[in-house]
């Protein structure tokens, strides 16, 4: 998944049944993913996460 930088990071969802693309920015996961990065031993420089879901089921 490519696109335009728009000057703000943000990841995907990506909803499986309608095709449907969510943009979201989660403060935790990036520190999480940069702790991750520095835990073993590199500097992160970019990344790009799409989580793939599907509704619930009532």
């Amino acid at each position: 998944m490519f696109e335009l930088a728009d000057g703000g990071h943000h990841d995907h969802m990506v909803n499986m049944e309608s095709g449907e693309v969510i943009e979201f920015f989660d403060e935790e996961i990036e520190k999480l993913q940069k702790a991750i990065v520095e835990r073993h031993g590199f500097d992160l420089v970019d990344h790009n996460l799409v989580l793939y879901v599907r509704n619930k089921k009532a």
